[in-house]
């Protein structure tokens, strides 16, 4: 319904022009970003929107650019950034916010080619997710359902739906480990980690493993309601994953045994997006106050920021193993990040 309220306000904001709109898109249609990742790219012609967007490659995942505010990977090495390739070539899945999601495929030859869509993602997506095999997919959608897939050659099948009865999911995250099958969840309104089998399941077998709570900061423990939960991100090994929130805090769990690590403090604005270093001993956060906080894992305290965005910070995405990071913004841009020398 949001969804749609905006656009009315955006139409309405056509025939009046552009003065006094902040952040006023040509044409007076204002942005709105419903996610910690978006994607602007032109197809034939035309300038479109997504909330995200997800690579594999048949028969192993690869992907075409790693997650810089408008991609996410699925277990790629840095050096399948290139594209193209034989073998089947390169696959994706895009999820938008007008409740579609699109399988693609890419040449070099021909660039992106929409393969099918597939509708029913009511209210739009939020985030999406590929398996560390590319067999897989997950939506999170604006509805309170997260849909699997098995994505085919010419078709995506839909495996399972989790329906929730409020808002309690937002960025989803597959576990690093294919043979684990599991899927990490933003909690969303009821904040913390939900852990999920990603697999198929017989019949009568429970689909969810875990919940586990939020760990505000003591100042913010004191809400009536917990704070909603954003990002989530597995390390490389699988076990741990690290959760955001809207009042700041960064919560990380212990995967195998189901209970909180350790809190990161840092930020008192909302934390969109995170992302683990290659070798899993930092920790990135995105966040609305236009930072990006850089964590040892083994501390609750930040080791350093990353200072340079003129709006918030919506996402960000590691750069295989050269120690490079890249961060996506709402003032428009993307900016590539040395962490060794913090700029």
């Amino acid at each position: 319904r949001r969804a749609r309220e905006t656009e009315s306000e955006g139409n309405q904001g056509d025939s009046r022009g552009n003065e006094g709109r902040d952040g006023a898109r040509p044409g007076g249609r204002p942005r709105k970003v419903l996610s910690n990742q978006i994607l602007r790219h032109r197809v034939e012609g035309a300038v479109r929107q997504e909330p995200c967007l997800v690579v594999g490659r048949a028969g192993g995942a690869r992907c075409l650019a790693r997650r810089p505010g408008w991609t996410r990977y699925g277990g790629a090495a840095a050096e399948d950034v290139r594209g193209g390739g034989g073998g089947g070539g390169l696959r994706m899945l895009t999820g938008s916010c007008d409740e579609t999601f699109n399988l693609w495929g890419y040449t070099d030859e021909n660039g992106l080619t929409q393969e099918l869509t597939s509708t029913g993602q009511d209210l739009g997506v939020v985030s999406m997710d590929v398996s560390p095999t590319g067999e897989f997919g997950a939506t999170s959608s604006l509805d309170c359902v997260i849909r699997l897939v098995r994505i085919k050659t010419k078709e995506v099948e839909q495996i399972a739906t989790i329906e929730l009865p409020a808002p309690e999911t937002w960025q989803v995250a597959y576990h690093p480990d294919p043979s684990r099958e599991i899927l990490g969840v933003a909690a969303g309104c009821v904040g913390g980690l939900r852990l999920y089998k990603s697999g198929v399941l017989d019949d009568g077998l429970k689909r969810e493993i875990c919940h586990i709570g939020p760990k505000p900061t003591t100042q913010a423990s004191a809400m009536t309601t917990p704070p909603f939960a954003l990002g989530c991100a597995f390390d490389p090994t699988g076990t741990k994953c690290a959760v955001s929130h809207s009042d700041g805090h960064i919560a990380l769990y212990d995967v195998e045994s189901q209970k909180h690590v350790l809190t990161f403090a840092g930020h008192s604005k909302p934390v969109r997006g995170l992302s683990f270093t290659a070798d899993g001993t930092f920790l990135i956060s995105a966040c609305d106050d236009k930072t990006c906080n850089l964590y040892d894992t083994s501390s609750k305290n930040p080791i350093g920021s990353l200072n340079g965005h003129d709006s918030s910070v919506l996402c960000v995405e590691r750069s295989g193993a050269d120690g490079f990071c890249v961060t996506g913004s709402s003032d428009g841009g993307m900016k590539v990040w040395d962490l060794r020398n913090r700029r």
